[in-house]
C-alpha cells in the first residue's frame, strides 16, 4: 500500500496504491470513496482526524495500527511514548518540543489533547513515519501518502 485516505468526519480509512486518483465516486450527489478496508480495519482507526486552523491532526494510536506497526503507550501526564523504526519519541500535549531518543527537538505545531486522547499534527506524523499528510477542505478528507507516491497530490473535485 503506497497510501491511504482518512475521512475527516467518520475516521474511515481507505487504502490505495495512489490515494489521489480515481478513488472517489459520486453517490447521491456526494463524492465518496468506495473501497474494501480489508486487513486495515483496526479499533484505533475509529478515531477521526481533527482539523484545527485548517491543519490535520491524527490520533497517536494510528502509529500502533497495522498500517505502521509501531508501539504506542499513553501516559497520565498528557504525553505518549512512540517507538517506531528503532527510535523512541516522547510527545506531550501543548508542547512543540519532542524528545527523540532522549534528545530535544522542536516542531512547528504541538500535539493536542482532545477529549482525553492525544492527537499529533502533520509535522510529527511526517517526522516519525516519513509519510506526508494533507487536508483537503472541499473533500473533508485527510490524505496520507508515502514518499513512494512520487506524483503530486491530485484530488477529485
Amino acid at each position: 500500500v503506497a497510501g491511504f485516505s482518512v475521512d475527516a468526519q467518520s475516521g474511515e480509512v481507505y487504502p490505495s496504491e495512489d490515494p489521489f486518483v480515481g478513488w472517489l465516486e459520486t453517490v447521491q450527489g456526494e463524492k465518496v470513496p468506495h473501497l474494501d478496508l480489508g486487513e486495515l480495519s483496526h479499533p484505533d482507526l475509529a478515531f477521526p482526524p481533527k482539523i484545527r486552523a485548517q491543519r490535520p491532526y491524527l490520533y497517536v494510536g494510528y502509529l500502533g495500527s497495522a498500517i505502521w506497526r509501531g508501539q504506542v503507550s499513553g501516559k497520565k501526564d498528557y504525553s505518549a511514548v512512540v517507538k517506531y523504526r528503532g527510535k523512541t519519541w516522547t510527545l506531550k500535549a501543548d508542547s512543540r518540543e519532542a524528545l527523540v531518543d532522549g534528545a530535544p527537538r522542536q516542531f512547528p505545531q504541538s500535539p493536542l489533547m482532545i477529549r482525553g486522547y492525544l492527537y499529533l499534527p502533520a509535522c510529527l506524523i511526517e517526522a516519525i513515519t516519513g509519510w506526508h499528510m494533507t487536508y483537503v477542505p472541499r473533500e473533508n478528507t485527510v490524505y496520507l501518502y508515502t514518499t513512494a507516491s512520487r506524483s503530486s497530490p491530485q484530488h477529485d473535485g
